[in-house]
């Protein structure tokens, strides 16, 4: 799949229900160790609520900090006026920004900026760019 077609999913995605976001970034790290390239991140598009996780942020924190990759996080905030927040969504902020510092990697925020800024790291040629 390329990137224009995640970009246009993640558009009309409508969300709903309960996350396993740790469960999530944990699937995703087991499947960084197959990766053929050196160089490895993973992206995390989030508000970094979690809901209905097996694993736990201490879990998610030891495989980070052991994980031969950067994990960027692209945080999806509302502002608390918007609507009720729930408490996991008052601590994503922390939870994301948690996982990216293991990692050395960054944490980006969607919101009123039109660009977000890449990290030179993040657009060297030698990267993948497949999601």
């Amino acid at each position: 799949m390329g990137v224009k077609l995640y970009l246009a999913q993640l558009a009309n995605a409508k969300p709903a229900g309960t996350t396993a976001l740790l469960d999530a970034i944990q699937a995703a790290l087991l499947n960084m160790r197959r990766a053929k390239y050196s160089r490895r991140a993973i992206i995390i598009i989030s508000d970094g609520g979690d809901n209905h996780s097996r694993t736990t942020k201490t879990d998610i924190l030891q495989m980070a900090r052991e994980a031969d990759a950067q994990m960027y996080t692209l945080g999806t905030y509302e502002p608390p006026a918007v609507r009720h927040r729930t408490p996991e969504e008052f601590t994503g902020p922390e939870l994301l920004a948690g996982i990216s510092e293991q990692t050395g990697a960054g944490v980006f925020r969607c919101g009123s900026h039109p660009t977000l800024p890449i990290p030179p790291s993040a657009s060297d040629s030698n990267c993948a760019t497949s999601m």
